[in-house]
């Protein structure tokens, strides 16, 4: 939501500062207090790479070349059922603390955002990666 009041800045003000370092998770990737989401056609390995993420990072292990902090780190996935998350987890044998939530019947990530963040913050679960089409 759009706060009542902004403040407006020129932005040579930010240009003439250092930013704030960004607190990666998955290197370059996925950021600490964030929502990424990966979005794609179907079975291209949008949740393979999202449970590989998310598992590698919940033991600090660099996942495709990527360095990773070790994290709680939760997947929500909107596209596949329990039962294919399920062969999913036991095909990358995925043994981590890393925390999966599955949406019976999926949701459309286009007109679900708002509901991702809502769910995501209910859980506690920061950062998250969401999988969908």
């Amino acid at each position: 939501m759009i706060p009542a009041s902004l403040t407006w800045k020129p932005a040579g003000e930010y240009y003439e500062t250092t930013p704030p370092r960004i607190p990666w998770i998955v290197e370059g990737f996925c950021a600490v207090g964030a929502i990424t989401v990966l979005v794609g056609d179907p079975g291209i390995g949008k949740s393979y790479l999202a449970l590989s993420m998310a598992a590698n990072a919940s033991c600090g292990v660099p996942v495709l070349g990527m360095n990773t902090k070790i994290s709680e780190v939760a997947c929500l996935d909107a596209e596949n059922g329990a039962g294919e998350m399920h062969r999913r987890i036991v095909s990358l044998g995925l043994r981590s603390n890393a925390k999966v939530a599955i949406a019976p019947g999926g949701f459309d990530l286009r007109t679900g955002m708002y509901q991702v963040e809502d769910a995501v913050e209910a859980g506690g679960m920061w950062p998250c990666i969401v999988t969908g089409k």
